[in-house]
């Protein structure tokens, strides 16, 4: 009987002892803990000298209590892990197919969306031709009409002419002024300049314009987080992180009195002073600094061109408020979140400020008169120039809200159900096609989301990352993480779609 043909299975005390599949003639009487098998003398004195082996009687014995014990773990363990595990299965069978249908469900809402859109465009456009119809035949209507006032008028004339020979000299004089008055007849407007002149052009139909106008289907598994390095650069917690033209971390540490530039290896680049408690900052293209300024009330611009002492201006003033979340939008101004953390009717706003320090927005209502924030502290602007603001409404819960750049609310996130904690949004940050990439403080998450607030997986939620959960900062395809004690992480971010 071959080994494989052993069955695990026990109906009787007395089994049929197979034979070696290698030594025929010896029965397998002995087994070797080892390889855990049976094998015979002569296996035993040859490939399995140097291993733990014994006669079956005796194996068997020392196993018994261990079948007793592993029995128990069985029963008490493994089965209702294996059981919690299946029904973890059942739910996430459950929970993909309603997240199937909830996607397909939005492709339907947004298929209608764009008939009914096309519908009013079609409806736009027929009213736009039929109009050109109205005002060339209306025209011509009144053209005709004064035609056929001349044509009776001459008819009339033509018949009294036919009467010439009997007319008195003074009605024949009548008559021949009178058409005189008819005529001539001139061409009078030209008709070819009433000629329909309205055009349907058709619009570009290509399967990829169809494509773009009804959106893509995007994997986000193919968005992936790969840790790259992780350090410990101070000893103090990172509070504001950013990156420079060569993907370097800049970052201030809390309670610190300068901000470092350090490259992914965790190399320090280079150490700049400063006198003052910043709140946030933004890295300008040329390296300058531009950050929000605690004590002052102020947005501060630090130039690395200039000496020490004439290295920082002023750029706004936003007392009575204190100035938090600050970075730069794509046409080269600043936004700045603000505050007072004392107010309890919580007067918190964002403004855009020009580089002279000039206020060229203001948003701080709804459309309704309701105020947009409680106390916001962190901003970042989107590609699609959505601005995302973190608010805070209390210690223990921190949304995103987002708004457009006229101010209407595209979203607010508050976390999803399956997160132990309430969401504290910490910091944020935008990929490249308007993807959001959010910080959770109390989770220690990295959340992934889309341009329009829906959740599309958390990027690391590792215990380990525990100490990497105060801000980020994204260059390309690098993304640093800085948190606690001194705690820097740097990731490669992927998208393989």
């Amino acid at each position: 009987m071959a080994e494989s043909d052993v069955k695990v299975r026990f109906t009787c005390a007395q089994d049929v002892v197979p034979t070696c599949e290698t030594h025929y003639e010896q029965c397998n009487n002995f087994f070797c803990n080892d390889c855990d098998k049976f094998i015979c003398i002569e296996c035993a004195k040859k490939d399995h000298r140097e291993h733990d082996w014994n006669t079956v009687g005796n194996i068997s014995k020392q196993r018994k209590s261990d079948l007793s014990r592993k029995s128990q773990e069985i029963r008490e363990g493994h089965l209702p892990k294996l059981t919690e595990k299946m029904a973890k299965i059942d739910s996430l069978m459950e929970q993909n197919l309603a997240h199937r249908d909830a996607e397909l469900s939005r492709l339907e809402t947004h298929y209608q969306n764009i008939v009914t859109s096309l519908t009013q465009v079609v409806e736009d456009r027929k009213k736009e031709l039929s109009r050109g119809l109205e005002t060339k035949n209306k025209t011509l209507a009144e053209i005709q009409r004064k035609l056929k006032t001349k044509a009776v008028k001459l008819q009339d004339t033509m018949d009294d002419l036919k009467k010439s020979n009997s007319l008195s000299d003074y009605n024949l004089l009548n008559v021949d002024c009178a058409l005189n008055r008819v005529l001539p007849i001139s061409d009078g407007e030209d008709l070819e300049d009433l000629k329909y002149s309205l055009h349907f052009k058709e619009g570009s139909l290509t399967k990829e314009s169809v494509e773009l106008l009804l959106g893509t289907v995007k994997d986000y598994d193919d968005f992936t987080l790969t840790k790259i390095r992780s350090f410990r650069h101070d000893k103090s917690d990172i509070i504001c992180l950013e990156v420079d033209f060569y993907s370097n971390a800049v970052l201030v540490n809390s309670n610190q009195t300068y901000w470092d530039t350090v490259n992914t290896k965790g190399k320090l680049k280079s150490r700049n002073e400063f006198y003052s408690h910043i709140n946030d900052f933004a890295v300008l293209p040329n390296g300058d600094i531009i950050f929000s300024e605690n004590d002052s009330h102020s947005i501060q611009l630090h130039s690395i061109q200039m000496s020490a002492n004439d290295a920082t201006r002023t750029v706004a003033d936003t007392s009575p408020l204190t100035p938090e979340g600050v970075c730069l939008t794509s046409e080269g101004d600043i936004l700045v979140t603000m505050a007072d953390p004392e107010d309890e009717n919580a007067t918190g706003l964002v403004k855009m400020f020009s580089m002279r320090g000039k206020v060229k927005r203001k948003y701080e209502y709804d459309s309704s008169g309701e105020r947009l924030f409680k106390l916001p502290f962190r901003v970042a602007q989107n590609k699609n120039s959505d601005i995302c603001v973190l608010d805070s409404l209390d210690t223990e819960h921190g949304v995103l809200h987002t708004i457009s750049s006229e101010g209407h609310t595209q979203f607010i996130y508050k976390g999803v159900k399956s997160l132990q904690h309430p969401l504290y949004a910490a910091d944020i940050v935008c990929d490249d096609i308007c993807n959001i990439i959010l910080m959770d403080a109390k989770n220690h998450h990295i959340h992934l989301l889309d341009s329009a607030g829906n959740f599309l997986k958390f990027l690391t939620r590792d215990e380990g990352d525990r100490r990497h959960s105060l801000s980020l900062a994204l260059s390309g395809d690098i993304l640093w993480a800085g948190g606690h004690n001194g705690y820097l992480s740097v990731y490669k971010y992927t998208n393989n779609s």
